[in-house]
């Protein structure tokens, strides 16, 4: 079988494209070249040799196998190679085909992913991807393989029925494939039988794979987007391809999911992590729409009101998909930050990504209150994969009988969502279901006329009565940042930091017991997962009542205790009320556990006041200080670092030679934190000025023109630089093992520890500070890395860069005559450091920061 010219579809071409510019691939595959090492989404990076044994399993965790089957690193080549032309990413692509054929297209294989459903219609895409990328980027490639018999050989099991996965987001994957083979190498010989089938296929996915009311039947939010987007892809690759009548179905069966996407993404622009979705922003993924109401009222949703058109209403039932949702952000003078979201969901169309969460609810509300176990691993026999699919890891009710082996009778079984009739002001829903063998189980979800409240009413009772007494458990998982408190048949949940409560009042029967849990009896910690392979600790409020039957009624109340501010003035009205009323009462702002901050504030009120400036008065000049920086001042330069003592090190010279404006680290409490992203860009940005002029302490007479540095030890929010397109982002890194000493050293009690499991959890936590922020560093976009320890020998050269960046100059004799930096390193000695923290704390921390250190190129 020889080898012809392909024929490549331009939506085809502008999809490896994307792969070209994508800076995420570009790192990966400098890594992957350079060290060996694969870092597959969700996963740990691990250095392997991959082709001298595909069937390895370096995470115990079958999805990891997946990638590597799927070929998921050849993006990160085709970055590399675009990038810099360099041979190896291409050699690389090139062992990876030869081996793969040799160990499992040229001899049968007993391996899960040899032929997987999903990984072989993956693994193909991406070898045609490098091709077309060769196309247009010549280079020595040479595979030692036949490679239209390693085509062929994957369009030919894609054609298999036996191998097909009918009515799912595989098999829709294995037709796209299968047609983009038969599209782009119609020479090949089963072209024109691989291009019937795929094409007959497609046109039944499509079917079924979206309810008529337009939410996709895989019971998540995340597979909603992500078959959306996959057959966007179809319409947008094979557009003039496709059968006129196909092509205008596609086209509807879009608008109408567009519309349900609309509904389902949250008031922050993310997915609510609704059975198998992870916690991630929402994409507009229907381009083919654009130009529609359905694209524009959704674009509006991703880009929290920035973009498109603001939809209408605030309640809407899609019974087919099995969904009630309620969200406040599209009324009125409503900003996203303020909103809720409340979505109740009941229904199956299909297994696939099913939980037993009929009857499931979830609620934000400028944060998460009520949530979803989440995902958390595509690995069935997992406990935690088990627990949190089934309904112990939902806001539902369950039947207690001392059995925790977390089954999923009800997966399979019918439910349903109906509109309740009633007041129109107070649309609600009902949810029935048979997923609780034995019991019919109804679920009604009202909302209240002010919008300020809901009720949730639940009847399960016996389909033939047998006398005996079973203990229900209505269960509510809340986060942990949240605080509960019970108070009789009433619960109040706080969250301190955003000033916020829902106050849960029991109107009906009362409960035998109230009580909050943080693990089962059978010792399963409870827990859910936003990301996959990763779980947080959270907390269930349980409603416990014994009988033959259950009936319960609660209402929900929100409360919002933030303080009033009103607007100042006809110019920047907003954030010039918001400072005011934070600087004159910090302390109604901040809650008692983060009182020092308040005191920050108070006392440099107080200097001003001391010095004849009212507190009034002072207000009013950071704000005339603020408006005249916005037109004229220097690049803002955001520093983040990890931990004591870097940014002072830095800063002092910043000050010193450059005469910047120093803030340190600055903090906004979370309730104003949450206030302001929805501002308008210039609204935010200035108040987030006045912000840094306080901490900085700048007067009229200081040079207010030129940069403001804003110092973060953590994850710095968008809210300080977004929209500032002069904002300058420069990270300060230190060997991480080094970095978690300090840290050590700076927790640990004068006395010492009390015991050595005290020093185990002081290092442990600073690992995993340490392990967030790098993961936080490598994604982000930074004008200038550099390391704290170059700093100190020799600080000129990154001054020049940053003075460079922020249109500054370096006095060099300040510089000069500024004492020497004091060495940096915790200087003790191995045997030093286990006297002092009674373990050998620099090896511990070498072997646990090692992707850490690689990731901040300290290996």
């Amino acid at each position: 079988m020889s080898m012809q010219k392909f024929q490549w579809p331009g939506g085809f071409r502008d999809r490896v494209e994307a792969f070209r510019r994508s800076n995420v691939a570009l790192r990966s595959g400098r890594e992957l070249l350079d060290s060996g090492t694969y870092r597959f989404r969700a996963f740990e990076p691990v250095a392997i040799d991959l082709f001298a044994n595909w069937t390895a399993n370096p995470v115990a965790n079958r999805s990891w196998q997946w990638h590597s089957a799927s070929f998921n690193f050849m993006p990160w080549l085709i970055a590399l190679h675009a990038d810099s032309g360099d041979q190896r990413a291409i050699d690389h692509a090139t062992q990876a085909i030869d081996s793969w054929y040799e160990q499992f297209v040229a001899v049968d294989s007993g391996y899960e992913f040899a032929w997987h459903d999903h990984a072989t219609a993956n693994r193909l895409m991406a070898v045609l991807a490098l091709l077309c990328h060769l196309d247009e980027y010549p280079a020595d490639f040479e595979p030692e393989v036949s490679l239209p018999q390693f085509l062929a050989a994957h369009g030919d099991r894609l054609c298999l029925e036996e191998m097909y996965s009918r009515h799912t987001n595989h098999g829709i994957d294995q037709s796209r494939a299968l047609l983009l083979l038969a599209t782009c190498a119609p020479w090949l010989e089963g072209a024109k039988r691989w291009h019937e089938t795929a094409l007959a296929r497609l046109a039944d996915e499509l079917g079924h794979a979206f309810a008529p009311d337009g939410g996709h039947v895989e019971n998540s939010p995340g597979y909603h987007q992500f078959v959306a987007n996959l057959f966007t892809d179809v319409l947008r690759t094979f557009g003039d391809a496709l059968d006129a009548d196909f092509h205008d179905r596609l086209q509807r069966t879009l608008e109408n999911a567009a519309g349900f996407m609309a509904w389902i993404v949250r008031p922050d622009g993310r997915l609510p992590p609704i059975g198998d979705t992870e916690y991630k922003p929402a994409i507009n993924v229907f381009r083919s729409l654009a130009g529609t109401a359905a694209h524009a009222h959704l674009q509006w949703v991703c880009s929290r009101g920035r973009d498109g058109e603001k939809p209408q209403g605030w309640a809407a039932v899609f019974p087919q998909a099995g969904y009630f949702i309620a969200r406040s952000d599209w009324e009125p003078d409503v900003l996203p930050g303020d909103a809720f979201h409340l979505v109740f969901r009941c229904g199956r169309m299909s297994g696939y990504h099913r939980h037993d969460d009929d009857l499931s609810l979830t609620f934000w509300w400028g944060t998460d209150w009520f949530i979803d176990g989440g995902a958390y691993a595509y690995v069935e026999d997992h406990p935690v994969r088990r627990y949190l699919r089934s309904k112990w890891g939902h806001n539902v009710v369950v039947v207690d009988d001392g059995d925790y082996g977390w089954a999923r009778p009800g997966a399979g079984a019918a439910g349903g969502m109906t509109r309740l009739a009633g007041d129109p002001g107070r649309p609600g829903a009902r949810g029935e279901t048979q997923s609780y063998p034995g019991l019919r189980a109804i679920r009604d979800v009202v909302m209240g006329q002010d919008r300020l409240r809901f009720e949730v009413r639940d009847e399960l009772s016996l389909q033939e009565p047998d006398g005996r007494s079973r203990k229900f458990l209505s269960l509510w998982h809340v986060p942990a940042d949240k605080t509960i408190r019970i108070d009789g048949q009433s619960v109040t949940i706080t969250d301190r930091s955003f000033q916020r409560e829902v106050v849960i009042r029991n109107a009906g029967t009362e409960f035998d017991d109230i009580r909050v849990i943080d693990a089962w009896p059978s010792g399963q910690e409870v827990v859910w997962s936003r990301e996959l392979n990763r779980t947080e600790r959270c907390q269930v409020l349980v409603f416990e009542r014994s009988g033959g039957s259950f009936e319960s009624r609660l209402e929900f109340q929100l409360h919002d205790r933030r303080p009033d501010y009103r607007s100042l003035g006809r110019i920047n009205a907003r954030p010039r009320g918001l400072m005011r009323s934070y600087v004159l009462d910090p302390n109604q702002w901040w809650p008692p556990e983060s009182a020092h901050h308040a005191r920050k504030i108070a006392a440099r009120v107080g200097r001003s006041e001391k010095e004849g400036l009212s507190a009034e008065a002072f207000v009013e000049e950071l704000y005339a200080l603020a408006v005249v920086r916005q037109r004229h001042h220097r690049p803002t330069l955001h520093l983040a670092n990890m931990g004591y003592p870097d940014a002072a090190i830095v800063e002092s010279r910043l000050r010193a030679a450059m005469g910047m404006l120093v803030a340190g680290e600055v903090y906004l409490p979370g309730s104003i934190q949450r206030l302001v992203p929805d501002w308008p860009d210039a609204e935010r940005l200035l108040l987030v000025d006045m912000v840094h002029l306080l901490h900085a302490a700048a007067t009229p007479d200081a040079n207010i023109l030129n940069s403001v540095v804003n110092s973060s030890q953590s994850q710095l929010k968008d809210t300080f630089w977004r929209g500032n397109d002069r904002a300058v982002r420069a990270l300060v890194t230190r060997d991480p093992v080094d970095a978690a000493l300090n840290g050590m050293a700076r927790a640990r009690p004068a006395s010492g520890w009390a015991t050595e499991a005290d020093a185990e959890t002081a290092l442990a936590r600073q690992v995993e500070r340490l392990k967030r922020f790098a993961g936080w560093a490598v994604t982000q976009r930074f004008a200038l890395v550099f390391r704290v320890e170059d700093f100190a020998a020799d600080p000129q050269p990154v001054l020049e860069e940053i003075a460079r960046l922020c249109d500054s100059a370096v006095d060099v004799s300040a510089l000069v005559s500024l004492p020497g930096i004091k060495p940096l390193s915790a200087e003790q000695s191995d045997a030093e450091l286990e006297s002092i923290h009674g373990l050998p704390a620099r090896a511990m921390l070498s072997e646990r920061l090692a992707n850490v250190r690689a990731a901040l190129g300290y290996d």
